[in-house]
């Protein structure tokens, strides 16, 4: 039923996990997975099981929150798992080496996924770390995507043909004989 779950935090008992807020959103739902954690904490927001086999050109993006109110030393990871035991990163949001936000305002990050294509069963999960008591992740609107572009924008003037049919408009109009 859900795609996004926490999966695993440092200490449960610091109730430094992922958490599903409302209140804040980069698309105006009020609802977003924030993090709050204290020193040295992280935690894991995983997906479901993922098939790719069909899927060309995969790809992940999400929003994340920046705030001149919150310190910059965080980092968010993507990792991928076919077995939920081993994780490889394959992507690192460090917010340190980010612009310092002016105010507040949400980012957009993509990821190319394409090392992921065709593989059966995929498990995905960010893995949010904050270095000290004022650090905070936020995500939203996470979003994966097969980036395959329809190829009918690609066609060459020299590959069509002419024809004796009549062409109509979508509004029924006729524009050619």
């Amino acid at each position: 039923k859900y795609l996004w779950w926490i999966d695993l935090t440092q200490d449960i008992n610091t109730m430094s996990f992922f958490r599903f807020g409302t209140g804040m959103s980069s698309d105006g739902d009020n609802g977003c997975a924030a993090f709050y954690g204290t020193e040295g904490a992280f935690s894991n927001l995983r997906s479901g099981k993922i098939n790719m086999s069909d899927v060309k050109k995969p790809q992940m993006s999400y929003d994340y929150y920046l705030s001149s109110d919150l310190s910059m030393y965080a980092s968010l990871a993507v990792e991928y798992s076919t077995d939920l035991v081993t994780w490889t990163e394959i992507d690192r949001l460090d917010y340190e080496t980010l612009d310092e936000p002016d105010g507040e305002e949400w980012r957009t990050h993509d990821i190319d996924l394409s090392s992921l294509a065709q593989l059966p069963c995929v498990y995905l999960r960010l893995h949010a770390e904050v270095a000290d008591d004022n650090s905070a992740v936020l995500v939203d609107n996470i979003r994966i995507e097969d980036g395959v572009v329809d190829n009918i924008n690609n066609v060459r003037k020299s590959s069509v043909q002419p024809s004796s049919s009549t062409v109509y408009s979508i509004t029924g109009q006729r524009v050619a004989p």
